[in-house]
């Protein structure tokens, strides 16, 4: 695959080419079949995550991770300057200073064991954070997360 920083890159032009106008999806079809897939294997085989395959130069070995980005990026209707981690921690409204995310489901997305697991919690995040992160930053951190150079490096 290539580097992280083309690839982030990529992974953003090829979300703005499914939402060019925010809300409103370019090819609505696209983005419902990504909504929809309930698992990493259902992502796997769409073609939509194929295409961004291609787009990264992906490997087999890398199709988890794709599938991951385009699952979870599916959810996200606006791009922002915030990154996700800052919304999810910024106060929920009316709570005083209680953040959007718990600490508890906070570590249950860190503490993720596997991919499908993963995708269900980065998916409740994303709309946790009314459905907009940094879609940059968040490629990156989609990434590194399952990375397999990186994976000692990952909290636990």
């Amino acid at each position: 695959m290539i580097e992280t920083k083309a690839a982030a890159s990529a992974i953003t032009g090829w979300w703005r080419e499914m939402y060019p106008d925010g809300d409103r999806p370019n090819n609505a079809r696209s983005a419902a079949s990504l909504r929809r897939a309930g698992s990493i294997p259902a992502l796997c085989s769409l073609s939509e995550t194929l295409g961004l395959c291609r787009r990264l130069e992906a490997r087999f070995d890398d199709l988890e991770r794709v599938a991951l980005i385009a699952g979870v990026l599916a959810w996200v209707r606006g791009s922002t300057q915030s990154r996700l981690a800052s919304i999810l921690g910024s106060p929920k409204a009316g709570s005083g200073d209680q953040p959007i995310m718990s600490n508890s489901r906070f570590q249950k997305l860190i503490e993720a064991p596997d991919p499908d697991s993963q995708l269900i919690a980065f998916r409740r995040a994303v709309i946790m954070a009314g459905q907009t992160a940094n879609v940059h930053d968040l490629s990156v951190s989609l990434l590194e997360w399952n990375n397999p150079n990186r994976r000692d490096q990952r909290v636990r």
